[in-house]
């Protein structure tokens, strides 16, 4: 799903001028290797698979006040949007441009321990 709390954005953004989202229905993510402070994976957007680094943070294990072990951790990545079919682009008056080519990706996951 895409929710950036403004409806047109989002519609556009599940256009085929983003990610096309009847057509590509899934963004995926399959960690390919793990090391004391990255993760690798290989990121699929629109049918196109890159194997990326993402910075690895681990967040800790807690015990819960329910006695649940938890643990966190985030991953921070930069892609090139270009290389994933994301090319669209709105010139701005002034020369520039709307979009920037860079994006960040931040995950943030949290699990308990069954």
């Amino acid at each position: 799903s895409i929710n950036t709390s403004v409806a047109k954005r989002d519609n556009h953004l599940r256009s085929d001028d983003f990610f096309n989202v009847k057509k590509f229905p899934d963004i995926k993510f399959k960690m390919t290797k793990f090391s004391d402070d990255a993760v690798y994976a290989d990121l699929t957007i629109k049918d196109v698979t890159r194997n990326v680094k993402f910075e690895y943070e681990n967040g800790g294990t807690i015990k819960d006040p329910k006695g649940n072990y938890r643990s966190a951790f985030s991953l921070e990545a930069k892609i090139i949007r270009k290389d994933y079919g994301i090319t669209y682009n709105q010139l701005l008056e002034a020369g520039g441009v709307v979009i920037g080519d860079k994006v960040k990706i931040y995950i943030e996951i949290e699990g308990i321990k069954k």
